[in-house]
């Protein structure tokens, strides 16, 4: 009896259950209705603000940021497509590039699951974060908020800095010194290739200090981020050294209204002089004796066995191995070519490469030309006094960054390395949520 008794009464459950997920989802949908596009562009914005402050301090801001901003993010694709940044960007097209190109390389990799485990932590981390960056900057406001962001980041991750050269640990992760150069809350001294790439964001905050006398700003602005400065220099890392260095003649040449090369030949000199006469760390006789040099001829030897399209998404080690190839200087821990140009060639191919070549330095040169165009209406508007902000010098700054990602690329990290893809993507993507929003004549009159 008690059996049948409880089988009757279990018999309306499954509806009750229905009913109840149906007003849940009714009662979500109706919030979903009442959230505006707005609302969803604030939030988004606060969760990437955060992102980029914290990104250098655990891997929680690394993971969590992007899939934080996923939900808006698509919010906004399913609410307000047409007026998205994505939706109106006519280079958007080299993202299809990009995703068949890396597509290609997984599905034709020799081997799989090593590609598949080396790609799929940054689908949801650093491929998704030049769409929400672009979907952040719509105003002039905006961009500065992002300069501060940048600012916050690299002023924060100096005084970490700083406090590990004091104490010997630094105050996040504990971290020491490592073979006495410094190493941040990474743990290591490639920290000074972020510092290097974000540094010039960071200098953009500099246009918004209350300062006429140009070089009173400069000045300053290098003052309140001397923290940031120190690591980069103490972290010792020489790619690190070249984004920056690059970075700023890159912006340079850029914000002139002719781009003169004369005026950067005492650049090019003191270059010269430091590497041959400089510290041990950036002389010709270390640059000479890199066990890179060893990684940069493997991997091209390695292409040539596979020249079309390459083995696959990090193949590199397998694949040298599997040509008969060695590597004894480095030894066969070293899982990529130090260089991801290279590392291009070894996974696509000549074909690969030139897909990924094109997604990278299109975007560079499309955005590029779009910020030169901005910049020239910006000063003819200065002249006759009918305008006044600086969108377009902010946004060269960024581009700036994305410039010293493409120089770090050269000889720095693996190309998926998490973090790193992380940093260039969120920079290109502001970079070309500024292109796209920026102010016209057009808009202006």
């Amino acid at each position: 009896m008690n059996r049948a008794s409880n089988a009757g009464h279990s018999l309306p459950m499954p509806t009750a259950l229905k009913k109840q997920a149906a007003d849940v989802c009714a009662r979500l949908r109706a919030r979903l209705d009442a959230c505006t596009p707005e609302q969803a562009r604030a939030l988004l914005f606060g969760l990437f603000w955060l992102s980029i402050v914290g990104f250098s301090f655990g891997q929680a801001f690394v993971v969590a940021g992007p899939l934080l901003c996923l939900p808006p993010l698509a919010f906004l694709y399913w609410k307000d497509w047409s007026n998205t940044t994505l939706a109106r960007l006519p280079a958007r097209w080299l993202f299809l590039v990009l995703f068949l190109a890396v597509g290609v390389q997984l599905f034709h990799s020799q081997w799989f699951s090593r590609s598949w485990g080396i790609l799929s932590p940054n689908l949801l981390r650093g491929f998704l974060l030049p769409f929400i960056g672009m979907e952040c900057v719509r105003t002039e406001k905006d961009l500065r908020r992002l300069a501060g962001a940048f600012f916050c980041a690299a002023v924060l991750q100096g005084a970490n800095g700083v406090w590990q050269y004091a104490t010997g640990h630094d105050l996040i992760k504990n971290a020491p010194l490592l073979y006495g150069r410094l190493t941040g809350s990474f743990g290591t001294y490639r920290v000074g290739n972020y510092m290097g790439m974000i540094l010039l964001p960071a200098c953009a905050a500099g246009l918004l200090l209350p300062l006429r006398n140009r070089g009173a700003r400069i000045a300053l602005t290098a003052c309140l981020l001397a923290p940031g400065l120190f690591l980069w220099v103490f972290a010792q890392a020489r790619m690190g050294y070249a984004a920056l260095t690059l970075g700023l003649c890159a912006v340079w040449l850029s914000g002139r209204e002719r781009i003169a090369w004369k005026p950067i030949l005492p650049v090019l000199a003191l270059f010269v002089l430091l590497v041959l006469f400089g510290p041990s760390r950036i002389s010709l006789e270390k640059a000479l004796a890199d066990p890179r040099g060893e990684l940069w001829v493997t991997a091209w030897q390695t292409m040539l066995h596979t020249p079309w399209f390459g083995t696959g998404i990090g193949s590199f080690v397998p694949a040298l191995q599997a040509a008969g190839l060695d590597l004894p200087l480095n030894g066969l821990e070293v899982q990529h070519p130090h260089n991801a140009y290279l590392q291009f060639l070894v996974d696509g191919g000549i074909v690969g490469f030139a897909a990924m070549a094109l997604f990278l330095f299109g975007m560079a040169l499309w955005a590029w030309r779009r910020i030169r165009q901005g910049l020239r209406m910006e000063r003819e508007e200065a002249a006759t006094g009918t305008g006044g902000g600086s969108f377009w010098r902010l946004s060269l700054f960024f581009w700036g960054g994305w410039f010293g990602y493409l120089v770090v690329l050269g000889g720095g990290h693996d190309f998926y390395r998490t973090w790193f893809l992380s940093t260039g993507m969120t920079l290109l993507g502001i970079v070309l949520g500024a292109c796209v929003n920026g102010p016209t004549r057009r808009s202006r009159s």
